[in-house]
């Protein structure tokens, strides 16, 4: 993302499209290698299948997750420290939002082709603006819906 200059700073025209060109560079590739290591994961799914029950599956790979998470805060700095009840509401959210969604994803995909679950998967951009409607009664900015809608149209 392309940040403006600091409050009173000034950036130039030049610098600024220089700045562009180079994120209109980066970003394709940042996207690309994305979708290779994300979509990737789909396929590594159906390979885990029966080895073990699915919340296994996913209490391993969340566990790893978390270990190179842990690893690549420690290498570059960055604080894991969170007040108790923070670490309780980010446990509880990573259980519910992660956790369980991936144990249902694992159930599909012993019934389901990996890419009819991976298409069907990425429709939670809408459920979770439509889901924030129901419970919380969160109005749905067109802005919420229009990126991925665009994604649809490609």
């Amino acid at each position: 993302m392309l940040r403006a200059p600091r409050p009173g700073g000034r950036l130039d025209p030049a610098s600024w499209a220089t700045r562009r060109a180079a994120a209109a560079r980066t970003v394709p590739a940042l996207f690309a290698l994305t979708t290779l290591i994300w979509g990737s994961t789909w396929l590594v799914i159906t390979f885990q299948l029966g080895v073990v029950p699915p919340e296994i599956s996913v209490a391993y790979r969340f566990a790893a997750a978390a270990a190179l998470l842990a690893l690549w805060c420690r290498a570059t700095g960055r604080s894991l420290a969170f007040a108790r009840r923070d670490h309780a509401f980010l446990a509880a959210q990573g259980v519910l939002l992660f956790g369980a969604n991936y144990v249902a994803i694992y159930e599909a995909e012993r019934f389901l082709t990996s890419g009819l679950v991976a298409v069907l998967f990425s429709t939670i951009v809408f459920m979770n603006p439509v889901g924030m409607r129901l419970v919380f009664g969160e109005p749905i900015a067109p802005r919420t819906l229009e990126p991925p809608a665009r994604c649809l149209q490609s």
